[in-house]
């Protein structure tokens, strides 16, 4: 009987202390952002985030705020370790973010209202909406065009996906006079995935094989087979369907397009069961969330602590984002990191995607581009150091650049290590056009490889101030460099030109720092112990 009582006592100060404030702060978050993405995102248009950004990926990373800063301080109630506590974090932040993005998955299709034309040139007398049902419409095919791009996709980025995109102007009737520059087009989308280890031959054939399958395709499209109409404003691929108006002979870009896309289904189920997974999204997690909980023991003293309301000593937001924010010892490499991190924000928060960009959009933004170089377009030499194709991209590159910076900010001067950067870094640009004149090229890792080279002479001259950990540091690099310089050589739209100078830049540059009055001078923390489509530089 006691045992019992003890427990129930215990399941009782589980959900006290650690579950209902989960359910608080996820109910909370859940309704809060659904609420600001209805209004300032979907109808108002306040932030022009595009819809995988605002229904995916900030659903997906936003939670752990929450999470971090009212979860985890309690989660020390229980008797766990540290690597099954951030168990704990992730399983709560999951349980939050699912329903948000299926809550964010049905206010896409749940707003916005129907507007039934007669026929499609009345589009132009109405008031716009985002959903039409349409009496009299005809599409010009003949007067098509088409865009295509080839992306990385995968877990791992192993396959390729090939994309189509084609519009034709719509018109009243097939024997309708029509302005000569329309601006109401119907919309069609292609794909197919294929592996990425082949020949750019073959991936020359697989295109223009499928190019030739998806025309018939568009040939045979029927416009009665579509109940509705949807207008594009925030879609992912908009740029693209854009591109393919664009590249149609009446298009005269005088007015901006109208681009429909069809939908079959019935307009009443364009919902489908959104609403009612919402709720069992959230009860799942939950339901999950709270078994886990039912393991650990308590801690008493944490307990109490709580209660109580004093604080936690746990870390504050500088030690989780310490790596992000520049302190004595630790100062260049997170400022060069925010750098990069800022820009590829810039670009996902313009709506070109997360992750993978199109070649067109790193050309926009300043790639590397051999022709446009030599045509007076230096500065791409220097921007192309701070793009990245696509968020795994960025992520491999910030990793090697944290792990070279936590080092040579002990060993080397400030201003030599802003040096090194942007020297290698220009370095491997050059070797990248200059090998590869016609491929666009984008990445940080040629700077990154020259950090590596000169931590790597320093250690083969058996810097003493690197003598407390040669050997990991050592292998970490060959691992490193290896690794990258393989993947080169095996993965198509890998710049190893760039690798190889900005590694060969850095080596040079450390022979320098050997022979000049710099090598005198201790890095920072030493002192105070002492006192696409694109080519990616991975």
């Amino acid at each position: 009987m006691m045992r019992t009582k003890a427990r129930l006592h215990t399941l009782y100060t589980k959900l006290r202390v650690i579950y209902i404030p989960f359910l608080g702060i996820s109910t909370a978050f859940i309704i809060v952002y659904s609420v600001l993405d209805a209004f300032f995102v979907i109808k108002w248009e306040v932030l022009p985030l595009s819809e995988s950004v605002s229904d995916f990926w900030l659903p997906w990373l936003l939670p752990w705020i929450p999470v971090l800063l009212v979860l985890r301080p309690r989660l020390k109630a229980l008797r766990v370790t540290g690597r099954n506590r951030y168990g704990f974090l992730f399983i709560a932040s999951f349980a939050m973010a699912a329903p948000t993005i299926v809550a964010q998955e049905y206010l896409l299709t749940a707003t916005g209202r129907m507007t039934r034309l007669a026929r499609i040139s009345d589009l132009e007398l109405v008031e716009p909406t985002k959903y039409y049902s349409v009496g009299r419409m005809f599409a010009e095919k003949a007067l098509r065009g088409s865009a295509g791009s080839v992306e990385r996709v995968g877990r791992n980025e192993e396959s390729l996906k090939i994309s189509f995109f084609f519009a034709c102007p719509l018109q009243d009737g097939a024997g309708d006079t029509a302005p000569a520059d329309r601006r109401i087009w119907i919309g069609m989308k292609a794909f197919e995935i294929i592996g990425s280890k082949i020949t750019k031959l073959r991936l020359a054939d697989e295109y223009d094989k499928y190019f030739n399958t998806c025309t018939v395709l568009f040939g045979a499209l029927n416009l009665r087979d579509f109940s509705y109409f949807e207008r594009i404003t925030r879609n992912d691929d908009q740029h693209l369907y854009v591109a393919a108006v664009q590249n149609s002979t009446r298009y005269q870009g005088a007015r901006e397009p109208v681009i429909l896309i069809g939908h079959d289904e019935p307009f009443e189920s364009r919902n489908g069961s959104k609403f009612v997974w919402i709720f069992g999204a959230f009860a799942i997690g939950a339901a999950v969330f709270l078994v886990i909980l039912l393991f650990p023991s308590l801690d008493e003293k944490e307990v109490h602590r709580i209660l109580s309301g004093r604080r936690a000593k746990t870390p504050g937001p500088r030690e989780w984002l310490g790596y992000f924010y520049p302190r004595p010892g630790l100062f260049v490499t997170p400022i060069l990191m925010d750098i990069n991190i800022a820009v590829f924000c810039a670009m996902v928060f313009s709506g070109l995607g997360v992750t993978a960009f199109q070649t067109a959009d790193l050309l926009h933004w300043g790639a590397d581009y051999g022709p446009f170089v030599v045509n007076g377009e230096a500065w791409r030499l220097v921007t192309s150091m701070f793009l990245h194709g696509g968020l795994m991209h960025l992520a491999g590159n910030m990793y090697g650049l944290m792990f070279a910076g936590v080092f040579l900010e002990r060993l080397v001067p400030r201003f030599f290590y802003v040096l090194t950067y942007f020297v290698t870094g220009l370095c491997a640009s050059m070797a990248s056009i200059s090998l590869n004149p016609s491929a666009v090229s984008v990445g940080a890792s040629g700077a990154i490889f020259g950090l590596y080279g000169l931590l790597l002479f320093l250690l083969l001259k058996k810097d003493r101030r690197v003598k407390f950990a040669r050997n990991p540091i050592f292998f970490s690099i060959v691992i490193f460099v290896g690794f990258n310089l393989f993947s080169g050589m095996t993965t198509e739209g890998v710049d190893n030109a760039a690798h190889v100078a900005g590694l060969i830049s850095g080596i040079a540059l450390g022979a320098v720092y050997r022979i000049t009055p710099f090598s005198a001078m201790k890095g920072n923390v030493a002192r105070r112990s002492s006192g696409t489509s694109a080519n990616l530089r991975y």
